[in-house]
C-alpha cells in the first residue's frame, strides 16, 4: 500500500472550530469533514479542484457486502487468493 501526502503533515495541520452549523476553518481553508469531531478533523487550503484531505481511515476487507462499504471509497476490488 502506498500513499501520497497532499498537504500539511498531521502535526502541523490546522484544526477547525465547532459551530452550530458544523466545523469551521480559517479564511481560505475548508474542513475535510464538516460534521466530524474537532480533534479528528483537519483544515486544508481551499483551492478549487486541488483541495485534498489526508486519508483518515483505511479498512481492508475480504468479500465485503455493500453495507460494509458504506462511507468508504473503494480503491480495488481484486481478490487475493
Amino acid at each position: 500500500m502506498c500513499g501520497k501526502r497532499g498537504n500539511f503533515n498531521f502535526i502541523k495541520a490546522m484544526r477547525p472550530t465547532q459551530s452550530s452549523g458544523g466545523l469551521i476553518c480559517q479564511k481560505d481553508f475548508i474542513a475535510c469533514d464538516t460534521q466530524g469531531l474537532v480533534d479528528k478533523t483537519v483544515c486544508v487550503p481551499r483551492i478549487p479542484g486541488k483541495s485534498k484531505c489526508p486519508i483518515t481511515d483505511i479498512k481492508l476487507m475480504q468479500d465485503p457486502t455493500p453495507k460494509d462499504l458504506e462511507g468508504y471509497s473503494v480503491a480495488s476490488r481484486k481478490s487475493v487468493k
